[in-house]
């Protein structure tokens, strides 16, 4: 094998001090990255010191594995409802059959839940109906033994253009006439 050349050798040397260089510089220049989201710090930094500690922290992971696990349990539950070809996995045409049977899912969910707020909405208006009525009884005016004659005789002289009579037995009432049938 034949030597390198010299000026080979220092390009190389170079070439990797420059970008061992540019690697350290970088990573200087470059701000320090938060160990958390703050989202999570928000959540879980219960003491608000700006960090999480062990406790802080391990309940944040334990969290998230929750999920996780959650997560996996609902993909395989969709695997084994879906994968018609038993394959372990839900290929194109299997995953049309899935998104279209949760769409249709979704829209039943809707539909009972609709069904459901409706009704309590009718019932409550049918409760409010009920309550307004029993406190909304109209109260009957009182009634004299003349009423239905004095009521009679009213209506007969308005229409009749003829000014009202007064009641039988009163002060203004002729005796033996009717007192509607005179013209002014």
């Amino acid at each position: 094998m034949k030597p390198l050349p010299l000026v080979l050798d220092l390009r190389l040397l170079a070439a990797a001090l420059i970008l061992g260089a540019g690697a350290i510089l970088g990573a200087a220049d470059a701000p320090p990255k938060a160990e958390v989201p703050p989202s999570v710090l928000q959540r879980f930094d219960k003491n608000k010191d700006g960090k999480l500690d062990e406790v802080e922290f391990a309940k944040w992971e334990a969290e998230k594995a929750q999920r996780r696990a959650k997560e996996a349990a609902r993909r395989t539950e969709l695997v084994a409802r879906f994968d018609a070809n038993k394959d372990g996995k839900i290929d194109a045409d299997e995953g049309a059959v899935a998104k279209l049977a949760m769409a249709q899912e979704r829209t039943e969910a809707d539909a009972v839940k609709t069904k459901a707020r409706m009704e309590k909405e009718a019932a409550k208006r049918k409760a409010e109906e009920a309550a307004a009525a029993v406190t909304a009884v109209p109260t009957a005016p009182e009634k004299t033994a003349d009423a239905p004659m004095r009521d009679s005789m009213m209506g007969d002289a308005m229409m009749s253009g003829a000014a009202p009579a007064a009641a039988p037995g009163s002060a203004g009432a002729k005796e033996g006439g009717d007192t509607m049938m005179m013209q002014p």
